[in-house]
């Protein structure tokens, strides 16, 4: 290799080894390292810190918002029970590798409610997280879809059908 494919490699390591510790020193990423029995140290495990300012772009990050069809509208409605009665607070707009936190103009496919509460846990174990939500009664869908043009309509998704609790 030429001194300038060196230069550039170098250079291009230095730039994500950069961005990887912004990220990582802004609190949104939880790296574990563990050391091999050679002695090498690795990453096991990157966890995220999620909160509603981060929110976005770690939906954007999860597969199930790229693999979402091109047509498919869910909303994300985020609600707090810590009075003691629901009060409702952002909405976050999920289509094919976009999110934005915003109203809906319109009506989406699928409406997702879930209680904020669980957004300190959804970095660790997304679907886990989802799964306790749902299970406890603070995560529920509705739609206006029939089941067979919601199962048509999202058929690319069937795989993630327990996890976002469809």
């Amino acid at each position: 290799m030429g001194k300038g494919v060196i230069a550039i490699i170098v250079i291009l390591v230095l730039i994500i080894a950069t961005l990887f510790y912004l990220v990582y020193s802004a609190g949104i990423l939880d790296i574990v390292l563990s050391k091999s029995s050679s002695g090498n140290t690795t990453i096991t495990s990157v966890k995220y810190n999620v909160t509603k300012e981060n929110l976005v772009p770690f939906l954007e990050s999860q597969q199930f918002v790229k693999d979402m069809p091109n047509d498919a509208v869910i909303l994300l409605k985020l609600f707090d029970t810590d009075t003691g009665e629901k009060e409702w607070g952002e909405n976050y707009v999920i289509k094919k590798s976009n999110v934005e936190q915003t109203q809906l103009k319109g009506s989406p496919d699928i409406t997702i409610n879930i209680d904020s509460k669980y957004l300190s846990t959804i970095g660790q174990d997304f679907c886990g997280t989802l799964k306790t939500a749902k299970n406890n009664g603070e995560m529920y869908t509705e739609t206006d879809l029939s089941t067979t043009k919601l199962m048509w309509k999202f058929k690319s998704m069937l795989k993630y059908r327990d996890c976002l609790g469809i």
